[in-house]
């Protein structure tokens, strides 16, 4: 489960402007033990592991595929002006990336951002440090982008059903998941209707749960097995 120090926890609702934007941070901090350690949150491909199509100029880019369908409801609350399978999709690709570096030992976590003009990319990856405790995600949106998803493994513990977020009354600094989700919501670069995933290390699936809600937590919707593409 993720801990979160005290002397970071002032970071998640707003966290510190840069120099150049009035725009507030973004940072989801981790339990220490690393040194915290994000990442220099400059452009980021959403699609970094697509080819360059190359050819011929004036053709432009290829279109987007279109996003599969998920038969999951819709939770209660949603991220504005998202579609919802192209989030999930997102989750998905997310959760196989963290999948392919290993998260049985590792706790990892990205955030999904929609731009302004509606799309949604991926942060890169942050990975836990020695102990396997995730370290800080840090992102600095530009003008008009929001965060709308916050994607993170849980490695398997025996007796703990990694399914569910944690809260502060089975964390060890009295904080989880769940609150850290409700505290991000304070942001102003964060969307209200924010998302958060899990991906469970045991099963291999990820987890939908509304950023907003209380501590104790029904399973939520599986978003890896619910797709048709």
């Amino acid at each position: 489960m993720r801990q979160i120090p005290d002397h970071v926890l002032e970071l998640i609702a707003g966290g510190g402007s840069s120099d150049t934007s009035s725009i507030p941070s973004v940072t989801v901090p981790g339990s220490g033990g690393g040194g915290g350690g994000g990442w220099d949150p400059g452009p980021w491909d959403p699609y970094p592991y697509n080819p360059d199509p190359g050819g011929g100029g004036g053709g432009g880019e290829p279109p987007a595929p279109a996003p599969c369908h998920h038969s999951s409801p819709a939770p209660a609350l949603t991220p504005a002006n998202v579609n919802l399978d192209a989030l999930r999709d997102k989750v998905v690709q997310l959760s196989n990336e963290m999948k392919a570096m290993g998260i049985n030992d590792v706790e990892r976590g990205a955030l999904i951002v929609r731009s302004a003009d509606g799309s949604l990319h991926t942060t890169p990856i942050t990975s836990g440090d020695a102990d396997g405790q995730l370290n800080s995600i840090s992102y600095q949106p530009v003008a008009g982008e929001k965060v709308v998803g916050w994607v993170h493994s849980h490695p398997e513990v025996d007796g703990r059903d990694e399914r569910l977020p944690s809260n502060p009354h089975n964390s060890n600094n009295g904080i989880g998941d769940t609150a850290a989700a409700r505290a991000l919501l304070q942001n102003p670069s964060v969307d209200p209707g924010m998302l958060m995933y899990i991906v469970d290390a045991k099963s291999g699936q990820a987890y939908e749960y509304t950023a907003a809600g209380s501590d104790n937590r029904s399973l939520g919707k599986n978003v890896t097995s619910d797709a048709s593409c």
